[in-house]
């Protein structure tokens, strides 16, 4: 593959014939450096450039620069509309919401989604030109192995006050079988920190996320976490891993991967309504044996099997 200018378009395909002349176009809401999105646009290229099919990728930097998301939204359409790709991939929700609600909602143009969270009801997906995979917070299993180390089953959670957190809390309890989360939202690190001990002697387990809150230094913070950990704690996000006695952390290449087969079915001939939409299930397990020993706890050769365990 030949190197990638910095630019909002990027064609990661130069080869001049392509198996079936196939065309797509893969929007992907964030920016290169982002490693979610990244490793999301890594498997799907991967798996399409290899079948023959151009793929280009059009960057929308929602993270960076929102302000600019309507615009590049409308540039997204205008490229549609021109070049007609037989298969359009969006991944994470800005994308859904701003091009393909908007633009491509039941239309002729098939599309396939991934890295959408939770459910899709926001945009009220699946339209009958969609189909993908949602993204979801692997919190059932991570819950069930910390369980074994806690003296309760009363789980919390602890995030920033913004609208994924929340989100995510709501999804925690429709989907991770968490109906009695005692869910804590923050904002700011002096009372990230006040919560996080106060829901020691509240909940047996918590689960922590720490993005939104700008104040946090991963230096400053891992001897601090250390020190106040009373109760087993996870996470979801493998930034987090160093804070938590657990964390599994979605892998995104299932996301990509998904995508890319979808895709290929559909230009198979396959409808994307007759490809039953999926949740992520695959994770990455990261132990601590830092917190491990500050709570005296012993991983089991069943919890070491597949992990990494922190140095």
């Amino acid at each position: 593959m030949r190197k990638i200018a910095v630019a909002t378009l990027l064609v990661l395909s130069s080869t001049a014939a392509h198996a079936d002349g196939h065309k797509v176009l893969y929007v992907n809401a964030y920016h290169q450096g982002y490693p979610w999105s990244d490793g999301i646009q890594a498997a799907l290229t991967h798996k399409l450039e290899a079948a023959g099919v151009e793929v280009k990728v059009f960057l929308m930097d929602t993270k960076n620069n929102p302000a600019a998301a309507p615009q590049k939204a409308q540039q997204v359409h205008e490229m549609i509309t021109r070049d007609k790709p037989d298969v359009v991939i969006v991944s994470d929700d800005n994308p859904v919401k701003m091009v393909v609600t908007p633009y491509l909602k039941n239309g002729a143009t098939p599309v396939v989604f991934c890295g959408v969270n939770w459910d899709g009801n926001a945009h009220g997906l699946p339209y009958s030109n969609t189909t993908g995979m949602y993204e979801v917070a692997l919190v059932q299993p991570l819950v069930e192995m910390l369980k074994r180390h806690a003296k309760g089953a009363r789980v919390g959670l602890l995030a920033s006050d913004n609208e994924t957190s929340r989100a995510d809390g709501a999804g925690m309890r429709k989907y991770g079988g968490q109906a009695g989360l005692v869910e804590t939202y923050v904002k700011d690190l002096a009372a990230w920190k006040a919560a996080f001990v106060e829901l020691q002697s509240k909940v047996d387990i918590l689960l922590i996320r720490n993005d939104g809150i700008k104040e946090w230094n991963d230096a400053q913070m891992a001897g601090w976490v250390d020190q106040n950990t009373k109760i087993p704690t996870g996470a979801v996000q493998e930034e987090v891993a160093p804070f938590a006695l657990a964390t599994f952390a979605k892998l995104p290449s299932e996301q990509g991967e998904f995508a890319a087969e979808a895709t290929l079915k559909i230009l198979g001939g396959a409808k994307p309504a007759d490809i039953t939409p999926a949740r992520n299930k695959k994770a990455k397990v990261v132990l601590n044996p830092k917190i491990a020993k500050q709570l005296n706890i012993t991983f089991s050769p069943e919890e070491l099997k597949n992990a990494k365990l922190l140095k």
